[in-house]
């Protein structure tokens, strides 16, 4: 018998590019919300909030990709890449704009967590 070698999909583009793609999407969709901070008045108080909302739908595209690239479950690659999405631009936030973590920011978690689940599932129940 012959030993083959099982031809896939490495860790990076499994995981990495996915999470990268979700990264640049809520930079965009950030930036395109101070493009307009700019124009309109919006109160402060709904910043993060919007930023979380942000957050959930970049995630969301993450797990969505991640789901369509790999074997596993909806459920577990949805979590997975949430995780691992959520850690990456919780630690950018902290690192760039010195910002402590707060209870925003961790709420970041399990919603981005729940995004990237019901995405995981979607992803694998599209044909």
């Amino acid at each position: 018998m012959k030993n083959r070698k099982r031809k896939g999909k490495s860790l990076l583009s499994k995981w990495g590019i996915p999470v990268i793609i979700g990264a640049i999407v809520n930079y965009f969709l950030v930036s395109v919300l101070a493009l307009i901070l700019t124009k309109k008045d919006i109160k402060t108080e709904l910043l993060p909030y919007i930023l979380i909302v942000f957050g959930a739908a970049a995630c969301g595209l993450c797990a969505f990709i991640c789901a369509k690239n790999n074997d596993l479950q909806g459920i577990i690659s949805g979590a997975v890449s949430a995780l691992i999405y959520s850690v990456l631009i919780i630690g950018v936030y902290c690192f760039l704009c010195g910002m402590q973590v707060n209870h925003k920011l961790i709420v970041m978690l399990p919603v981005n967590l729940i995004a990237g689940i019901i995405c995981g599932i979607i992803a694998k129940n599209i044909h």
